[in-house]
């Protein structure tokens, strides 16, 4: 003997649970965007307080980035300049010397 026992729910009984499940998604779905939105406002608010501090701030870094650059550009060229005035100078020079101390040591003295 087979018992069959049913819940006694059909598709009629869940279309209303359907519904509510629906509307509950559809409130939470609108309090996120107006939360985000809330959100934008007030960082969009609380950014344009605080303008003149950005300026100033801008200023400084500006400033102090020149000042950095410069002294970093010096060093570099100085470096390069030193380099170069070397590679131009030095073959001649010690030509020149070589030449002056042989003929020295040929010369007795």
């Amino acid at each position: 003997m087979v018992i069959c026992m049913t819940t006694g729910s059909s598709e009629a009984d869940q279309q209303p649970s359907q519904a509510g499940s629906k509307r509950n998604s559809t409130l939470v779905a609108l309090a996120v965007v107006v939360f985000a939105l809330a959100a934008a406002v007030g960082g969009y608010a609380l950014g344009a307080s605080s303008g003149e501090d950005l300026d100033a701030a801008r200023r400084s870094g500006q400033a102090a980035g020149e000042q950095q650059g410069r002294a970093e550009g010096t060093k570099a060229g100085r470096k390069i300049g030193i380099k170069q005035g070397r590679k131009a100078a030095y073959k001649p020079a010690y030509k020149k010397a070589y030449d002056s101390a042989y003929k020295k040591a040929l010369d007795g003295g």
